[in-house]
């Protein structure tokens, strides 16, 4: 009974392993997704994910290509958030 009541306690302790695969998986499918892109394959696009909410951060060149990042990010199976940390900075002078 005692093993029983520990193994319940452990149970219930912090994020399971499954759920840091499953982020792990959804941050490589979203960055597939972004590389797949034609119009963002060349940025460099951090993507994080914690308990199915994806973290976007990085710097595209326009507001269009922020919004296109969040969509294909939400577009991914899975995905519960999406949170935009995009900097858009157009072409220089």
């Amino acid at each position: 009974m005692g093993v029983a009541l520990g193994l319940v306690a452990l149970v219930g302790c912090g994020p399971t392993i499954g759920a840091r695969v499953d982020d792990g998986v959804l941050t490589t499918r979203v960055r597939t997704a972004l590389l797949h892109d034609a119009e963002l394959a060349a940025r460099r696009l951090a993507v994080t994910t914690i308990d199915g909410v994806v973290t976007l951060s990085g710097v595209v060149g326009s507001a269009d290509e922020a919004e296109r990042a969040v969509r294909l990010a939400r577009g991914v199976a899975g995905v519960r958030d999406v949170r935009s940390q995009l900097t858009v900075r157009g072409p220089g002078p």
